[in-house]
């Protein structure tokens, strides 16, 4: 057994095969924050937990609105957050391809970012057969994505894609550019904010929690213990 005691107070999908995960690596699940040492929130956690119920305790959670030394926010470790895109890449699939009325190799599709999320899900999307254009800002990496045989975007070519995916930070298309766009176009905003304009965008917000619980609960698990165990 491990001598921590764990205490989940939102007992989300993704949070109760965490559960299950950290009794299998020897830690102790308690009903209350009064016999906890540690507290684990939701990855995401919401904007509206309130931290203060959990003073005195280490808190794991993600985006957390408060930074101390006994909080760990895991969208802030480099590990979680690669191993997170490539779970939230393979939940954005499973949304997408109902979505697609034609064959995969028929179906361009335009990722507007070229981050962790956007390199993951790219490489999912080609290997399927997918055409696949990308918006990278960066020439450096506008180079590094021809050599690995994706599309430059091309503001003229707005109106061929079946599917487009934000998963930038900031807005990259404008309203003009909407109006341009195939209205059976799937749209998915995979960013925590809505980028994309208009209102048939799809929000994929805390996506790994709610198409792949299991795995990004294991995921959750496995990085609160290394942390717990020193190993961080």
């Amino acid at each position: 057994m491990n001598d921590h005691e764990i205490y989940i107070p939102y007992p989300t999908p993704a949070l109760s095969f965490a559960a299950g995960k950290l009794i299998q690596l020897g830690f102790t699940l308690v009903p209350s924050a009064s016999e906890a040492d540690t507290v684990l929130l939701p990855v995401p956690t919401p904007a509206d937990c309130d931290l203060s119920l959990f003073k005195g305790h280490r808190i794991f959670g993600g985006n957390l609105s408060e930074n101390t030394k006994l909080s760990t926010d895991l969208l802030k470790d480099a590990n979680y957050l690669a191993q997170n895109a490539a779970i939230t890449a393979e939940g954005a699939l499973g949304m997408i391809l109902p979505q697609l009325k034609n064959a995969l190799a028929a179906s361009p599709v335009l990722i507007l970012g070229w981050g962790r999320i956007g390199k993951c899900l790219a490489k999912k999307l080609q290997q399927l057969g997918a055409p696949v254009s990308v918006y990278a800002r960066k020439v450096s990496d506008q180079a590094m994505l021809q050599a690995l045989g994706y599309r430059l975007f091309c503001p003229e070519d707005l109106r061929q894609y079946s599917c487009i995916v934000n998963t930038a930070t900031a807005p990259i298309l404008t309203d003009d550019d909407m109006s341009q766009v195939n209205p059976n176009c799937y749209l998915l905003e995979l960013a925590s904010k809505k980028y994309i304009p208009g209102d048939r965008v799809v929000h994929g917000r805390g996506l790994p929690g709610k198409c792949k619980p299991e795995a990004s609960g294991e995921l959750i698990a496995n990085t609160v213990a290394q942390y717990l165990l020193g190993g961080h």
